[in-house]
């Protein structure tokens, strides 16, 4: 898997489009493209093909038309010759994974999410509950492979996105909760590669030279637009617990724990994602998280009761900017907002 985060405009999703169609040209194997919701894929395969085919020679000769969810491509016939039509794509919701389980995907070489990292300005979409498992099973279904086979061309999943996001579904699967470095990081064993690019010069330029970049000055986005930044990787009530602070008990929702631990030298209260082994005390926040040995969590259970009055009076620090935005989703599950 492959993550590339960068400005708008930096020719990602053209990139990858093209050389779709170039592997189609070499060897015949073709491309999946996903979304979250099947409204969204008609809204996709609208013109999926016309930048490519306007700003590049590589459809030269080829035709290509949309049918149902998939993109047929075709040599231009000569004369009365009819085309003969070959998938070069299909198009697969993350909401419709039981059903995509029944089709048949056949050479699929890469597999595409655009816009997998949500703009956090977006008002209109948002990330699915167990998205990253949704995924995989979209691509187990869409490959097809054999456990005891060794692939040699095995397919390529591409995440598409704008810096914009630090709490996303693929970076809390993969243990990302620091803003990364510019470039390119390895993670879990060199099979999520992370390519974090900087704008360079690029960024001034469309701060100056493009009406987007001209107007959003006046919200103050301009850096977060134009420079490819993070916007919730703030380190407001960031801080490492210090070794003396105690455990208190732990916190799970949605298969994420939480460590609640307490520093009575300075009245504060620290949240990680450490749960120490053999800890009893522990609060299922959701009926699915509910687990053996786990107590329901109410509003009025005490120890629940005081972590929101100290969450009011400040005295709550986190381990991470990421730790932070999570910790907030259990809040809000108590009417904080």
């Amino acid at each position: 898997m492959t993550c590339v985060i960068s400005d708008r405009g930096f020719g990602k999703t053209f990139g990858l489009r093209e050389q779709c169609v170039r592997d189609y040209k070499r060897d015949g194997s073709r491309f999946v493209e996903v979304v979250r919701v099947k409204e969204e894929i008609a809204d996709v395969m609208d013109g999926y093909l016309e930048k490519i085919a306007k700003d590049s020679k590589v459809l030269e000769g080829y035709i290509w038309k949309n049918e149902r969810a998939k993109i047929l491509i075709a040599k231009k016939p000569e004369g009365d010759e009819r085309p003969r039509w070959d998938v070069l794509g299909y198009f697969v919701a993350l909401t419709q994974m039981q059903r995509s389980k029944k089709k048949t995907y056949v050479r699929v070489k890469r597999i595409i999410f655009d816009e997998a990292i949500l703009d956090y300005t977006d008002q209109y979409h948002r990330y699915l509950p167990n998205e990253y498992n949704l995924l995989v099973n979209v691509v187990d279904s869409c490959t097809r492979q054999a456990a005891d086979v060794e692939v040699n061309d095995p397919a390529h999943v591409y995440l598409l996105g704008n810096a914009c996001d630090l709490i996303n579904p693929y970076f809390q699967a993969y243990g990302i909760s620091e803003v990364p470095p510019h470039g390119k990081s390895w993670h879990a064993g060199k099979t999520f590669l992370l390519d974090y690019v900087d704008p360079g010069d690029r960024a001034q330029r469309k701060i100056d030279n493009t009406l987007a970049g001209r107007l959003s000055r006046v919200t103050g986005e301009a850096r977060m637009i134009a420079y490819n930044e993070f916007s919730n990787a703030n380190t407001d009530w960031v801080a490492a617990k210090p070794r003396r602070a105690k455990f208190q008990y732990g916190m799970v929702y949605r298969s994420m724990r939480f460590g609640v631990w307490s520093d009575m030298a300075e009245g504060l209260i620290y949240i990680n994602r450490k749960i120490p082994k053999g800890e009893s005390l522990i609060y299922s926040m959701t009926t699915r998280d509910n687990r053996v040995n786990m107590l329901m969590a109410k509003r009025a259970d005490k120890p629940l009761r005081a972590l929101l009055d100290l969450y009011y009076m400040g005295c709550v620090r986190y381990d991470s900017a990421a730790t932070r935005e999570r910790f907030l989703k259990v809040l809000s599950l108590f009417g904080i907002r």
